[in-house]
């Protein structure tokens, strides 16, 4: 009897230091959120053109064992669709794939210079205010020649925009600017194809051009 009061006591520490771990793990090893809009301004000719995203950053900070980081990311949000008109598209990924160009996380740490560190990971939920990218930290630009169709993408490099649109086509800015606006949903009526349901021989397809639902849609939506 005197054993099983001891093994139940010991059973009642056991949970109750296993909760107050779990209480406590937030607190020291927090979670930050930045919600910003990334707008896309496109010219062509005289014609100004304007798309803009609202997306939701998540740090998420931990302890380090053996190999693993200090910290995580989630994307919440879609990527930025730009409406040309006449068919015409040009798309920021949330993340590079068959085109140069620097992830949504990344790029947020660079508009607003903080070092891309974990040591760093709080400001990103103090950051405030509207910057303008340099084009070195752009996001990676795409286009469809139909939006039903995820096969007929086109990687884009910016200064070649007019070998696709024309003489006077350009990316005049890429900014960003901290908001508490909703999360940004729906890609899926402009982008048809992202709400399909692929074979096996179609991702597998997708997959050699390096075209992942990932890029389009955060993955913690």
């Amino acid at each position: 009897m005197a054993f099983l009061k001891v093994l139940a006591a010991i059973l009642i520490l056991c949970v109750a230091g296993a909760i107050g771990l779990y209480a406590a793990y937030p607190w020291f090893y927090p979670t930050f959120l930045c919600r910003y809009r990334l707008t896309a301004n496109v010219a062509i000719g005289e014609r100004q053109y304007s798309g803009s995203s609202v997306i939701e950053v998540k740090v998420e900070t931990q302890p380090r064992l053996l190999d693993s980081p200090r910290w995580n990311f989630g994307i919440n949000g879609d990527a930025t669709f730009v409406d040309l008109g006449g068919g015409r598209n040009l798309v920021a990924l949330l993340n590079p794939g068959p085109s140069k160009g620097t992830d949504v996380v990344t790029l947020l740490f660079r508009a607003f210079n903080v070092p891309f560190s974990a040591d760093n990971a709080a400001e990103v939920a103090k950051l405030s205010g509207e910057r303008r990218l340099d084009p070195a930290n752009w996001p990676a630009f795409v286009i469809f020649q139909d939006v039903n169709e995820a096969r007929s993408i086109k990687a884009i490099d910016p200064p070649l925009l007019p070998d696709i649109y024309g003489s006077g086509a350009r990316i005049e800015s890429v900014t960003v600017s901290i908001t508490s606006d909703p999360i940004s949903r729906g890609l899926e009526e402009k982008l048809p194809w992202l709400a399909s349901a692929f074979s096996i021989q179609e991702m597998v397809q997708l997959a050699k051009i390096h075209i992942a639902r990932s890029q389009f849609i955060g993955s913690n939506r």
